[in-house]
């Protein structure tokens, strides 16, 4: 089994001491969060047990929720608070292991949505509207992710654990370190 999950938390006592926020670069154990990130957890015990979490999207990039394409293909569409609100996705062609490192904008205006794959192969995400005309509600985005030549193009990375206390990896990494933000995709008209 493998999911998605809102990773977010503050430092712990027992955290590297370099560990900071990126959002005020505090270093103080109880400050501002130092993880507000998608993880991916994989269990291989049908869910009694799961892996520890592996950082999949970059700092204020949560919300995710994972879609499987007829062929494998894996995709996770998630929201993001940097750079104003919307909705990006990334892909993955081995069940996980490793994602592009191009990220896909989507489209821009809210945060909280799930995609489904349609019997035609297009995908169906629905996010709040934040931005919308008459207050807030919903939108309804319908598309098609790129091919995987397209999506290949700039290669892959793959997720790193996070860092849990005691543990002595470098403080504040992002996995969206050395990724393109350049894919914009297109909804299907």
């Amino acid at each position: 089994i493998l999911a998605a999950v809102r990773y977010q938390r503050k430092k712990l006592p027992g955290d590297p001491a370099n560990l900071a926020s990126p959002y005020d670069k505090s270093t103080e154990v109880g400050g501002h969060s130092v993880y507000k990130q998608t993880a991916l957890v994989h269990s291989d015990d049908g869910g009694r047990t799961w892996s520890r979490p592996r950082l999949v999207t970059g700092w204020l990039q949560q919300t995710a929720c994972l879609v499987r394409l007829s062929d494998g293909t894996l995709l996770l569409p998630f929201g993001h608070k940097d750079q104003g609100f919307g909705q990006r996705f990334l892909m993955s062609f081995d069940q996980g292991v490793s994602w592009t490192r191009t990220v896909f904008e989507l489209g821009r205006g809210g945060l909280y949505a799930s995609s489904v794959v349609l019997p035609d192969a297009t995908l169906l995400t629905v996010h709040d509207n934040r931005k919308g005309k008459g207050g807030r509600g919903f939108r309804v985005l319908r598309w098609k992710p790129p091919s995987r030549q397209t999506a290949s193009a700039a290669g892959f990375f793959k997720p790193r654990p996070v860092e849990t206390s005691g543990s002595t990896q470098t403080a504040a990494r992002s996995a969206g370190k050395n990724r393109s933000h350049d894919g914009v995709w297109k909804p299907v008209s």
